[in-house]
């Protein structure tokens, strides 16, 4: 970059898939949000020395301070001096296939890890308390992931299509899953929703097409629109007592042949789950002891295959 120039705009450099090498001058005072996102082939990241603002070390473009991690690239190592991974640091870097996060980072921002379809392996270390909108999107290779019980938040399709994730435990940390949070998540065959969850978000595991089990907890109340649609392998759910809203299409797509429900009202029952996209007439219905005649006797669950009361 020419010197004299001051402020590289948001997104300047977005997507320019030919830069390989950045050498930014003594100049620049600011660069702005996703100015290299996507730069797929980026290898060297240098910043002049006497630059007041910016500094790089180890190919990582830094705050003068070192603790904000501004961009990355795919031959990077991040140092230990950093505390916040930021918006679209390391976004398309699909050549990276292994980083370490030091105990430093507290939080990894919207975006940080988007695209790096190379990814195979990512530690995130007990500092870290959150995990930004869109941070691990589209890391295709990535098999498993540990998120510590230091985390309190997940955002927003935070793991969304991320298609060779197998396993994934979420920690009684948590008290919500996002929107979207899974979503696409195809390898996922099972999960494990701990106690500390009252709901769960919009999408979160649509499209999950090889998830086969999962357990929802009594804490969570609510199952919003489309939470498990297109999930074809699920053959079995559980409604827990303590769910009092489910949203449009929250299974709609899958392939459930038995439903569990805790509710003795067939009236709210019906009421909770009418638009959850059921296919009626294919599903066992097990409902609470005692409650069976009731159950048959209105009209929507009477279109149900069977209905069993044997819920204690």
């Amino acid at each position: 970059m020419p010197e004299g120039i001051q402020t590289i705009e948001n997104y300047e450099f977005a997507f320019a898939s030919d830069i390989t090498d950045i050498e930014i001058p003594d100049s620049v005072t600011s660069i702005g949000d996703g100015a290299f996102e996507g730069c797929v082939a980026l290898n060297s990241i240098q910043v002049a020395d006497d630059n007041q603002f910016y500094k790089s070390v180890d190919n990582c473009l830094l705050s003068k301070d070192g603790l904000s991690l501004i961009l990355g690239c795919n031959a990077s190592i991040i140092p230990n001096s950093v505390t916040s991974i930021g918006k679209y640091a390391f976004d398309g870097c699909s050549s990276l296939e292994t980083i370490e996060i030091p105990n430093s980072v507290t939080s990894i921002g919207d975006g940080a890890f988007e695209g790096c379809s190379g990814l195979e392996t990512i530690e995130i270390p007990d500092s870290v308390t959150s995990i930004g909108d869109g941070a691990f999107e589209g890391c295709s290779s990535l098999e498993t992931i540990e998120i510590p019980n230091s985390v309190t938040s997940i955002g927003d399709g935070a793991f969304k299509d991320c298609s060779g994730l197998e396993t994934i435990e979420i920690p009684d940390s948590v008290t919500s899953i996002s929107d979207r949070a899974f979503e696409g998540c195809s390898g996922l065959e099972a999960i494990k929703i701990p106690d500390s969850v009252t709901s769960i978000g919009k999408d979160a595991f649509a499209g999950c097409s090889c998830l086969e089990t999962i357990e929802i907890p009594n804490s969570v109340t609510s199952i919003c629109d489309r939470a498990f649609n297109c999930c074809y392998s699920l053959r079995a759910i559980e409604i827990p007592a303590g769910v009092t809203s489910i949203g449009k299409y929250a299974f709609a797509g899958s392939n459930l042949i038995a439903i569990t429900i805790h509710e003795k009202n067939p009236v709210k029952a019906f009421l909770l789950i009418q638009n959850a996209g059921f296919i009626k007439e294919h599903i066992t219905l097990n409902v609470p002891i005692g409650t069976g005649y009731a159950y048959r006797h209105t009209p929507f669950f009477a279109k149900f295959k069977m209905i069993i009361a044997k819920v204690r």
